[in-house]
């Protein structure tokens, strides 16, 4: 499309052949994060969006819409450094360090103090520099590293030594702890040094320790170090300091990796596929994970139902 702009100055007539500015280039996905229903990322510029299933508000727009089709903008002006999304609510952090959690609240995920949902962000508190939410609670490490956990805690998943549910950040541990990963009923993180730590259900055997005892306070991990952790239902993935992808627990659905569908599943963590490739990256939802290996490839497993392992070609965003 072309514009003419004529002008008369004083008897002389000037022609310029104006053409449309271009269009502002839409700045790329930087992050993204999956819950049960919705998902939400963050591009370049910091910006936060939301987008998918919003029963609860997990979409954060203030929408009393059950199901927000695309790319909604979460907290127009404001900018993000993290975000995690989990079966029924949204956590994030802004770039001043500030933490916002909205969505499903029944257990006090929220961590506001009270059980009551809410559509739109609502502040936890400042000075957070990591935030997992689980299924049915949420933990997350402060800038000192120490780290917090709140909301339902009917398996020990808080880490705090009780049963009982926490509508505020409880602070579970004060020493340096460098990540945190969230699932149905069981947690872990990693501290300084890539020691792994566990806590909550351990039924099927989430740890990896060899054992199907569960603990109410962080418990150990022995063996190798870890960089990366992925928390599912009854499942813990992560990858070592050596760049392996291992599983632990229930494999019922394959989602251990290593070709068995047995609901014992695994205790101790193993080599996802039978092989060694070196991994980069690795995430996990409740009943399926996929990584990317060094050399860019993408690889899932686990169930299959509604073809999450991508045997269909994803639409863009």
């Amino acid at each position: 499309m072309h514009w003419l702009v004529v002008l008369g100055l004083a008897g002389c007539h000037l022609v310029f052949d104006l053409e449309p500015a271009p269009p502002t280039p839409t700045p790329p996905w930087t992050q993204l994060a999956t819950g049960h229903l919705h998902s939400c990322g963050i591009r370049a510029d910091g910006t936060l969006w939301c987008w998918g299933g919003n029963e609860s508000g997990e979409v954060g727009v203030s929408s009393s819409e059950l199901q927000i089709d695309g790319p909604t903008q979460v907290s127009p002006g404001e900018t993000w450094l993290t975000v995690s999304a989990a079966y029924g609510h949204t956590c994030a952090i802004r770039t001043d360090h500030s933490l916002w959690c909205w969505g499903e609240n029944a257990q006090s995920q929220l961590g506001i103090g009270n059980a009551t949902s809410s559509s739109q962000p609502q502040r936890v508190g400042d000075g957070w520099k990591a935030v997992s939410a689980g299924w049915f609670h949420t933990c997350g490490i402060r800038d000192d590293e120490s780290l917090a956990c709140w909301g339902g805690n009917m398996a020990g998943q808080l880490g705090d030594g009780g049963m009982g549910a926490r509508p505020v950040p409880t602070t579970i541990d004060e020493t340096s702890w460098i990540a945190v990963d969230t699932g149905l009923y069981h947690s872990c993180g990693i501290k300084t040094g890539g020691s792994l730590w566990c806590w909550g259900d351990n039924a099927h055997g989430e740890y990896g320790d060899g054992t199907m005892t569960t603990s109410l306070v962080p418990r150990e991990v022995p063996g190798e170090t870890w960089t990366q952790l992925a928390l599912g239902v009854r499942l813990t993935c992560g990858l070592t300091t050596a760049d392996r992808a291992r599983c632990s627990g229930d494999g019922s659905r394959g989602t251990l990796g290593n070709g068995a569908t047995s609901m014992t599943g695994s205790f101790v963590p193993v080599l996802i596929d039978g092989l060694e490739p070196e991994w980069d990256a690795i995430g996990l939802t409740a009943l399926h994970a996929c990584g990317i290996t060094r050399d860019g490839s993408a690889w899932c497993w686990g169930d299959d139902m509604y073809w999450q392992l991508g045997t269909e070609i994803p639409s863009g965003l």
